[in-house]
């Protein structure tokens, strides 16, 4: 068995991967190092028994991100795959954006400051023993069939107007005129934009909220602090854009991400 693990810091992740193989009687299997997401359809090539794929998000040495592996294996129908990120504000969207827009999801997902080996264990063994690998439960939040989150990238980003909406708000607040004259929109069209924005991270919001309450975190709930001290009430307009603001630049590395040119529809 082979893993190929993407990722620019192989410091932490390598040896991580390497032992997990150790402890489970695999030790003669091979892990296999990449440092940048557009190389990954050279090394499958190269090493065409591939069973795993672990992406990272974040990469330091290229613009691209782990969306561009992840969707390179969802069109492909290549090897599942396992995304991992830092658990910082602006990987929150990471995980929903590989579940929601690509044709194939991950198969797991962890965070990379607790590395939940006994999922990725679980994946691993399932794969070694030739069996296709359950969805990790840590997915269940990203899903499009969750009841709550599971339409969230769609609400926020449906066309490319919406992507130019957030990449405006993420480099600081500006006025509701000022992002209608860069989209050529009504004043009020934006201010709709503005309102289904709410009411998706409302819903974000009220779903992770839940998911604390139950006692539910390791289902996949991943925290974010400012959706946790957001207060909505107030209807008044300085209270709205500055709510998407607030969102878009806690979020600025998902939303500058090259890949979303690609998936998300004009």
């Amino acid at each position: 068995m082979k893993i190929i693990v993407v990722d620019d810091d192989t410091v932490y992740s390598h040896p991580g991967v390497v032992n997990l193989l150790k402890r489970i009687g695999h030790a003669e299997d091979a892990v296999v190092p990449l440092t940048r997401p557009q190389d990954l359809a050279t090394e499958l090539d190269r090493h065409p028994d591939t069973a795993l794929v672990l992406v990272d998000m974040n990469f330091l040495n290229t613009s691209r991100t782990g969306l561009t592996a992840l969707r390179l294996l969802a069109d492909r129908d290549g090897p599942p795959a396992v995304g991992f990120s830092a658990p910082e504000d602006d990987r929150l969207l990471y995980p929903y954006a590989a579940c929601q827009l690509l044709k194939r999801p991950p198969v797991g997902w962890v965070l990379k400051n607790v590395f939940d080996q006994a999922e990725l264990e679980r994946i691993v063994r399932q794969i070694a023993e030739g069996s296709t690998p359950d969805p990790s439960m840590t997915l269940r939040q990203f899903l499009p069939s969750h009841q709550l989150t599971g339409k969230l990238v769609q609400s926020l980003l449906q066309d490319q107007i919406d992507l130019t909406i957030w990449r405006m708000m993420s480099t600081r607040l500006h006025k509701d005129d000022e992002v209608a004259r860069k989209i050529f929109m009504h004043k009020k069209s934006v201010r709709n934009r503005y309102l289904r924005y709410r009411k998706a991270i409302e819903k974000l919001q009220l779903a992770l909220s839940e998911m604390s309450r139950s006692g539910r975190a390791s289902d996949g709930y991943m925290p974010h602090r400012w959706l946790e001290e957001w207060d909505p009430a107030g209807p008044d307009s300085a209270k709205l854009s500055g709510m998407i603001g607030t969102f878009a630049r806690l979020n600025r590395g998902f939303f500058k991400a090259p890949e979303l040119d690609e998936l998300v529809p004009q």
